[in-house]
């Protein structure tokens, strides 16, 4: 019989540190994995595909969650920029909030007023669509907290629906945000949407998408008169129509940029392992009757029978504990 071993002091020395310190960060597994496998060069190393809890995860944080989260609160803080100081009664709380998203945009039609803009329209919109991105940046703070948990969530999403990958290299693979690729993201988003805004402006674009599509919502809702009595106080209800639908799209544009650009960002500039084992959640052990296999573990009795066996730890149990040796024998 001829038996090869895999066997090297560093190695063993990495396995013992992981099982001392009680955790196995995802980045350490997949090195340490890479390090054990003796066929390692010989697999395929395109990007694993992504399971069916990640991609639920994009769509619930990023589509129910974040974009219409954003849209709300973007439709009335900018409906409050032009009309904030007619809602609510006069020195209640409603009405002091307000004042105070009608007051921040009068500096920057001031502005336009000294360096020579004569086009009021165009500075109004200039001035919507720039609060409008800033409010909704706000919200992006939401975002990274929850990015944290991805690799967490998803994975309980997949052992829910039993989707869960074969390995680990499907979680491990996403990009590990950090506050300045999500910002960073938000950011590059607007260096598209403030342009195309301002020219579907001068082009007449928004008026014909938008604010049209404004005015046949407001005629929809006025076909059920208990809907439509309760935007009735409202100092322009045609301009709130308008502002939804001119959010509707404009926020899902932002929305989608930010989740691109981010995770670009973060693949091209990934965070320290450090950052990583300090602020990314790493995946839960599994349940050890879960780690049941066909494959004979590595300390199983030889037989004289011929033939050649790949020996090592199944793939459940790579996840509750650190990788032990991988042994070839013939």
């Amino acid at each position: 019989m001829i038996r090869t071993a895999v066997s090297d002091t560093t190695l063993e020395n990495k396995s013992e540190n992981l099982e001392k310190s009680g955790s196995v960060p995802l980045a350490d597994l997949h090195a340490l994995n890479q390090d054990l496998n003796p066929f390692a060069h010989q697999e395929h190393e395109a990007k694993p595909k992504r399971t069916l809890g990640l991609r639920l995860f994009d769509a619930t944080l990023y589509g129910a969650f974040f974009n219409s989260t954003v849209f709300a609160a973007s439709t009335a803080f900018t409906y409050m920029t032009k009309y904030g100081n007619t809602v609510g009664k006069e020195a209640s709380a409603l009405r002091s909030v307000g004042n105070f998203f009608y007051k921040r945009r009068q500096p920057i039609l001031n502005g336009f007023r000294k360096i020579g803009v004569k086009n009021e329209t165009a500075a109004d919109m200039f001035t919507t669509v720039l609060f409008s991105f800033l409010d909704g940046s706000i919200f992006a703070a939401m975002v990274k907290p929850l990015e944290d948990y991805r690799e967490r969530i998803a994975f309980k999403i997949d052992n829910l629906l039993g989707t869960t990958a074969d390995n680990l290299k499907a979680y491990d693979a996403e990009p590990k945000q950090t506050w300045g690729s999500v910002l960073g993201g938000r950011g590059k988003t607007s260096l598209i949407v403030l342009p195309v805004a301002l020219i579907m402006e001068a082009t007449g674009g928004n008026k014909k998408i938008f604010y049209n599509g404004g005015d046949k919502l407001e005629k929809l809702v006025e076909k059920f008169p208990t809907l439509n009595a309760k935007f009735t106080g409202l100092a322009s209800k045609n301009y709130l129509f308008q502002t939804v639908v001119f959010e509707a799209f404009y926020t899902t544009v932002c929305t989608a940029g930010t989740y691109l650009f981010s995770r670009r960002i973060a693949i091209k500039h990934p965070p320290s392992l450090e950052y990583q084992q300090k602020h990314h959640m790493t995946l839960p052990p599994r349940p050890a009757a879960d780690a049941t296999t066909d494959i004979a573990p590595a300390d199983a009795p030889t037989t004289d029978t011929p033939g050649t066996r790949v020996m090592q730890p199944a793939h459940m149990e790579r996840i509750q504990t650190p990788l032990r040796m991988q042994e070839v024998t013939a």
